[in-house]
């Protein structure tokens, strides 16, 4: 540091320690009155070697302007007991400029708090990890919690589970999944959905899927279901439905090709199915669970219900109950022709015509006549 040529220069012993460096300069820019008044204005110290300041005590500085520190080679701060750097007004900054790493160590807890925003910005791969204990990002009285990609994926390596209607970790999810059969997520709220997912399409051409779950069935032996529907009943419900799908039209819309409620197939390959199994493309039931179980008191009851329901003046335009469409000719699904003498009914099965037991008959062969 360069000083100038000093006017006045006075050494007060037992001040500083030098601890055998040899000063070149050590220069008070005041006289020996001001020094003692306790005006001085400033003070200039020049080793040529290193510079020790030792105290038993303390060692305050007090500046009401600028203090610079500038050093051609490290810096250290140590300090045993609690200690800070702060402002009170303008910005604190603590940077690298041309190359080099922040490095912040704390062998306790490390503490960060802002009355405004905060920002943490970096280029390259980052992290924020914690090697024990749980790890929350949160807002408190108000605000949002976003994450953003710019890839356009977010990704999690264990469950994720949602605990705003509460609920224990479930057990069985491998993705996503809340609640356990004794303590599943819960809401005495009406009108509310446990998940919701309202989607919108404005695509020409192609398919949408509003959700779409496909499942691979490789196990051997094990059985596969992409969906499964359940509600067991608790209470003594208004209604209930494991599974209810619809196609809605609001009158603004309409169909040009095929529109169902609930389509289910059975796609076979393009080659002979082997023996074994048995096939259906849509199949419905009753499952008993055991030698007590009874449908007897429930007279309006039926594997499979098809009825016209709604408005009476909208339900007496629908005309066909059951639509059948396959291969015409003797011995195929269908067999379009003229019988006269339909023979003996070898059976019928009881079903319900507008809640009225009625009896649909069947043969084992084929009219001929």
């Amino acid at each position: 540091m360069a000083l100038p040529a000093p006017t006045t220069s006075t050494w007060r012993p037992n001040q500083l320690s030098t601890k055998g460096v040899a000063f070149r300069r050590i220069y008070f820019s005041a006289d020996e009155a001001a020094l003692a008044a306790g005006t001085i204005q400033g003070i200039g110290l020049d080793a040529s070697g290193n510079f020790t300041l030792d105290t038993t005590t303390s060692l305050d500085l007090n500046i009401t302007g600028n203090l610079t520190i500038d050093a051609s080679g490290t810096i250290s701060l140590d300090g045993v007991g609690n200690s800070n750097i702060t402002t009170s007004t303008g910005n604190l900054v603590l940077a690298t400029t041309t190359s080099g790493v922040v490095d912040i160590n704390a062998a306790g807890n490390f503490t960060m708090d802002a009355g405004g925003t905060m920002s943490l910005d970096a280029v390259g791969a980052s992290n924020v990890t914690a090697t024990s204990g749980n790890l929350t990002l949160s807002t408190i009285t108000s605000g949002n919690v976003i994450l953003t990609s710019a890839d356009g994926e977010i990704t999690c390596n264990d469950l994720i589970r949602p605990t705003a209607a509460g609920g224990d970790a479930s057990t069985a999810a491998l993705l996503i999944g809340v609640g356990t059969s004794g303590t599943p997520a819960t809401t005495a709220v009406a009108n509310k959905s446990f998940f919701e997912h309202r989607c919108q399409s404005t695509a020409t051409s192609g398919t949408s899927y509003g959700l779409y779950l496909g499942m691979q069935a490789h196990g051997a032996g094990a059985e596969h279901i992409a969906i499964r529907g359940r509600v067991p009943l608790t209470a003594a419900a208004g209604n209930a439905h494991g599974g209810h799908f619809t196609l809605e039209d609001d009158g603004t819309g309409k169909v040009t090709g095929l529109g169902t409620g609930c389509r289910m197939n059975w796609v076979m390959p393009d080659a002979a199915t082997p023996a074994g199994g048995t096939y259906y493309g849509a199949m419905a039931e009753i499952y008993s669970n055991g030698a007590n179980s009874s449908a007897a008191a429930v007279t309006q009851h039926a594997i499979l219900a098809v009825q016209s329901a709604g408005h009476a003046t909208g339900m007496a335009t629908v005309k066909n109950a059951i639509a059948f469409a396959g291969t015409d000719g003797s011995g195929e699904m269908i067999y379009a022709h003229t019988i006269t003498t339909p023979g003996a009914a070898q059976g019928s099965v009881k079903c319900l015509f507008n809640g009225v037991v009625g009896h649909l008959y069947w043969w084992t062969a084929e009219g001929t006549t």
